[in-house]
Parts: C-alpha cells; sequence; structure tokens
C-alpha cells in the first residue's frame, strides 16, 4: 500500500536516486498518510540544460514555412540585396566617371582597386560578421551596416582624391555591406523549410534590380545634378530603403539555441571539402 503511494506522489519530472528508495509513510489503519519529505528525489535536470543539450538540427525543426512574418523577411532580405549587390554591379558607371579625369586623374587600374576592395570586404566581412549572428547580433548587424553604407555615401559626395573615394567606398562602403550580407542570407533557413528555394531566389533577385535601378538613377543624375548630389540622392535611397529591413527583420532562432564558436574558427581550414569549395569560389 505505501510503495503505491510513493509511485504516484512524485512529479513526472522527478526520478528516484541512486538508492532507489521508495518513500515511507507513517499513518494510521484509517487510512490518513503523511508522506515524509522527498529528500531522495532529484530533477532530471532542469529547462536550461535541456536546452543547451538540444541537437543543431532541432533548432531549425519547426520552421513555418510561410506566413506573414516569414515573407516580411523575405522583403527584408531582398532590400539588403538591393542595397549590397545591387549597389556593387552598378560600379560600373563610378568607374566610368571615375575614369573621366572630373574628379581625379588616376589610370583605370587604380580606380579598379576601389571596387575590387569593397567587393573583398563585403564577404570578408563574413568572418567578423557571422560569429556576431550567432552570438544574438542580428539587429546590431543590420542596424549598423544600414548606418555604414548611409555613411559612406554621404562620405562620398565630399570626397575630392583617389584615397578619399578608396576610403569610403572601398573599405566604409565595402564593410558596412559585409555586416548587411550574413544577416540577409542567414535569416531565412530559420522562416523556410520546403519553400526555401522560393524565398532565396525573391530575396536574391534584388541584387539584379538593385544592378538595373542604380546604373539608371546614377547616369540620369550624374551629369545633370553633379557627382557629390548623386551620391547624396543615393544615400537618401538607402536609408529608406534600409529602414524596412531594420522594421520587418527578426530572428526566429533565439541565441541560447545556436552552437557558439570562436571568433575566427581556424579549424574549418581542416576540412578539404570546404578548402576545395573556396578556393574554387575565389577563382
Amino acid at each position: 500500500m505505501s510503495n503505491q503511494h510513493s509511485s504516484t506522489a512524485a512529479p513526472s519530472s522527478y526520478i528516484l536516486d541512486s538508492a532507489n528508495q521508495p518513500t515511507s509513510f507513517d499513518g494510521n489503519e484509517q487510512g490518513d498518510v503523511n508522506p515524509k519529505p522527498l529528500d531522495h528525489i532529484r530533477p532530471v535536470c532542469n529547462l536550461e540544460t535541456q536546452m543547451s543539450n538540444l541537437p543543431t538540427d532541432s533548432v531549425y525543426a519547426s520552421q513555418p514555412d510561410g506566413g506573414l512574418v516569414a515573407w516580411l523577411q523575405v522583403l527584408g532580405a531582398w532590400v539588403l540585396f538591393f542595397n549590397t549587390w545591387g549597389a556593387m554591379n552598378s560600379f560600373g558607371v563610378f568607374q566610368t566617371y571615375y575614369e573621366s579625369g572630373v574628379l581625379f586623374d588616376r589610370s583605370s587600374s587604380d580606380i579598379a582597386w576601389i571596387g575590387s576592395i569593397q567587393t573583398f570586404c563585403l564577404q570578408a566581412m563574413g568572418l567578423v560578421a557571422g560569429p556576431l549572428y550567432d552570438r544574438g547580433g542580428f539587429k546590431i548587424l543590420i542596424v549598423t551596416g544600414s548606418v555604414g553604407v548611409v555613411s559612406g555615401y554621404m562620405m562620398l559626395s565630399l570626397c575630392e582624391e583617389f584615397w578619399q573615394v578608396l576610403l569610403a567606398q572601398g573599405f566604409l562602403i565595402g564593410i558596412a555591406e559585409g555586416c548587411l550580407f550574413t544577416p540577409m542570407i542567414s535569416i531565412l533557413p530559420t522562416y523556410f523549410s520546403t519553400k526555401i528555394g522560393l524565398a532565396t531566389g525573391i530575396a536574391s533577385s534584388g541584387s539584379s534590380m538593385g544592378g538595373v535601378v542604380y546604373p539608371i538613377v546614377m547616369k540620369s543624375l550624374m551629369y545633370n545634378i553633379g557627382f557629390a548630389w548623386t551620391t547624396r540622392v543615393l544615400g537618401f535611397i538607402s536609408l529608406g530603403m534600409l529602414l524596412i529591413p531594420i522594421i520587418v527583420m527578426r530572428e526566429r532562432v533565439k541565441p541560447a539555441l545556436r552552437v557558439h564558436r570562436d571568433l575566427i574558427d581556424l579549424s574549418v581550414f581542416t576540412d578539404w571539402p570546404f578548402i576545395v569549395f573556396v578556393i574554387a569560389t575565389m577563382i
């Protein structure tokens, strides 16, 4: 009789300790029982321990695969693609203007370094932006990158020398775009599973659209209002558009559920398939 009471008295979230002794009860023959404190019973584990032991794959096991919030992430990513790779695709208009010698007199090879450094910074920032994203820095990266892009265009409008353009457009805008690139490609897989291809395709089309719109705007304005105000207009366009992802984009997977890693994980360079992939991408 006492064993039956002991088996039902403990909550389901508890188990017996290593002694595996049943709870003893004091009572009279009429069935009035008073259980002793359950000193030998301990909790299985707390919530923090359970969450830390979750498999990595389970983090993405319940993507909504649609819905208003999910598609708003696609919209935000589309805007980010538009203002990063889309702007990058329009560098040819800048190079043509720089080669005209109106702003400064440098060779085509020197001018090409501006676009090359901008592209390098955009992709190399993943070394830093990736770990920051894993630590919950999604919104920080979006805001920092947006401010950096707008500031870069405003600084570019004041430039009169080659080295100034190199710093403003090559480094500042490039690094800022790198802050935006990692979040925009990392957020969609947390919202979509079977529709991830469609969502990514729609979002990445922003780069093509930006590559069409930016050159048209620049060619229309460059020789009418001048280089300085053209770049300011680009800054205002970026400011208005980048407010969209700042407002609508949000993390679905919290940092506590992600696998944390070092800021720079050198162990990836021991993975030969990854190394081959990186070399192929560079080529």
